[in-house]
C-alpha cells in the first residue's frame, strides 16, 4: 500500500507539510512551517491488516494495534510523543488546544 493511501480517508489540513522519510514505518506531517511551532503527526493506515504489519515491525507483535495517530514534539525522538489516538478529530482538537511551547523541544 502506498503511503498516500494511508490517509486518503482523512481531511489533512492544507497547511500541514508532508515530512515523511522513506525509511519510516508510516508517513508524517508537520503541522506548521516552523518546527518550533508545529508538531509532527504520524499516521498509520486505515487498513487493520496493514496496521498489524506496522505494529509488528515496531513492537515485534501484531497486537494490540498501536494507535493510528501519534503526535510528537520532535521528529525522530520517541520520548517526544505527546498524544496518541485512533480518532483524527481528537488529534486535530488536541493540536488546537495545546499550542506548541518551546519547552517541548529538546535542547541538543
Amino acid at each position: 500500500m502506498n503511503w498516500s493511501q494511508y490517509y486518503r480517508d482523512l481531511p489533512i489540513p492544507k497547511h500541514w507539510i508532508d515530512v515523511s522519510y522513506s525509511n519510516d514505518v508510516y508517513p508524517s506531517f508537520q503541522t506548521s512551517e516552523s518546527e518550533d511551532h508545529g508538531y509532527i503527526v504520524f499516521i498509520d493506515s486505515y487498513d487493520t491488516e496493514v496496521r498489524a504489519d506496522n505494529t509488528e515491525e515496531i513492537t515485534g507483535k501484531r497486537s494490540p494495534l498501536l494507535p493510528r495517530f501519534t503526535v510528537s514534539a520532535e521528529y525522530g525522538v520517541p520520548e517526544a510523543t505527546l498524544f496518541t489516538s485512533d480518532d483524527f478529530n481528537a488529534v486535530l482538537e488536541w493540536i488546537v488546544s495545546h499550542p506548541k511551547a518551546t519547552t517541548y523541544v529538546s535542547e541538543d
